[in-house]
């Protein structure tokens, strides 16, 4: 009985990719990480390998996948905003047209497409100006009316003894008694 020669590059089943995303935008940046070998590096051994990168809309169907093949490890793919995209990798070498496991299915999504950080951060902080200064102008008019009702001005000395002892004609209508009534007696006759 004759065996064919076990060549282990040839033989084995090459492990998934690692996969990461990154949404910024209505870009997703892809990070492919190569599959783990034990005994040696995946670029040592397979230099001139491709990734195949499956994306597609979430909830999707399968014949609607995109495509993309490159020789790149960061990948940078251009999509719709406010929708959530699926990815999945496989590592395909040419040395002895293998593909490995596929990776597992990430999904990220995107955002806005044209919301850029410092628009936001410049937003933000004219808001927060506006939102000072409507404060301060706020204290201000309630220091003014503050003053206005309880001025610092004093009034002076003779007004305010004037003020503090009740006036006299005053207390002579409490306390005096009632005045005596004069009358004469008047009739009148048929």
């Amino acid at each position: 009985m004759k065996t064919k020669k076990f060549v282990m590059d040839e033989h084995t089943t090459l492990g998934p990719p690692g996969v990461a995303l990154v949404s910024s935008g209505a870009v997703i940046e892809v990070s492919i990480n190569d599959p783990v070998l034990k005994i040696s590096e995946f670029k040592d051994l397979y230099n001139n390998a491709h990734f195949n990168i499956t994306y597609w809309k979430e909830g999707q169907e399968e014949k609607d996948k995109s495509m993309k093949c490159t020789p790149l490890r960061k990948v940078v793919l251009a999509l719709e905003p406010w929708t959530r995209y699926c990815v999945q990798v496989w590592v395909y070498t040419q040395r002895f047209s293998k593909h490995s496991q596929p990776s597992n299915v990430t999904c990220e999504s995107t955002a806005k497409g044209n919301d850029r950080p410092w628009v936001v951060a410049l937003v933000t902080f004219v808001v927060m100006a506006v939102a000072v200064a409507l404060l301060a102008l706020a204290f201000w008019y309630c220091y003014r009316v503050v003053r206005f009702l309880r001025p610092k001005a004093k009034l002076p000395e003779h007004f305010t003894e004037l003020l503090d002892s009740p006036c006299s004609s005053i207390l002579a209508i409490q306390s005096s008694l009632q005045p005596e009534e004069v009358y004469h007696e008047l009739r009148v006759m048929p």
